[in-house]
């Protein structure tokens, strides 16, 4: 937990591969490049971004990545374990890719935009404490998420916005209160 900032963030992998081997073949994992030529670090140690991550990526991605593990185990969105196949079923390494992983814009902001549900609650959690006391975090989140998609809908944009009015939807303690009264703010009134 401290490695992590005191978030958790852990997985497991089974491999037949050394641990060198197993490295090198994930850390090709961990850039991308944009279509107008910028690096972007990927966050593929991440059980929670993992998958959005890989599915940004495209399926020629999917199947190299997965080419490196028999399984993968991590803690889902919803709190519970999951486990995502790999195709390694031998101790034979897997092709390495060549590391210049291509991201299309709508790669781009499916990463991007996935993180921001994330975002607004840690900085809830952060402000009020509380907020984490009473809810499980997978319980958070999708809450977050409900009024990440309010928000849009209504046409919030400004981040400091957003954020002051996801924290203030979450302290109620019925999610569907809080929606409704995201639904009647979120046109500017404290």
């Amino acid at each position: 937990m401290a490695v992590c900032n005191g978030v958790p963030a852990l997985s497991f992998i089974q491999s037949p591969l050394d641990l060198n081997d197993l490295q090198r073949h994930l850390a090709a994992f961990t850039v991308a490049h944009t279509t107008d030529q910028l690096r972007m670090a990927l966050r593929i140690a991440d059980p929670i971004f993992l998958r959005v991550v890989v599915s940004a990526l495209g399926p020629q991605a999917e199947t190299c990545l997965r080419a490196g593990f028999a399984a993968w185990h991590l803690i889902g969105r919803d709190g519970h374990l999951t486990t995502w196949a790999g195709s390694a079923a031998t101790s034979i390494a897997p092709p390495v890719p060549d590391g210049r992983w291509i991201l299309s814009d709508a790669g781009f902001n499916a990463i991007v935009g996935s993180g921001e549900a994330d975002a607004l609650m840690c900085a809830a959690v952060r402000r009020e404490p509380s907020l984490a006391e009473r809810t499980r975090a997978c319980e958070l989140h999708r809450r977050t998420v409900a009024l990440v998609t309010v928000l849009d809908r209504q046409k919030v944009e400004s981040p400091a916005e957003r954020s002051r009015l996801v924290r203030k939807a979450l302290r109620f303690d019925d999610p569907l209160e809080g929606e409704l009264w995201l639904k009647q703010n979120a046109g500017g009134m404290s």
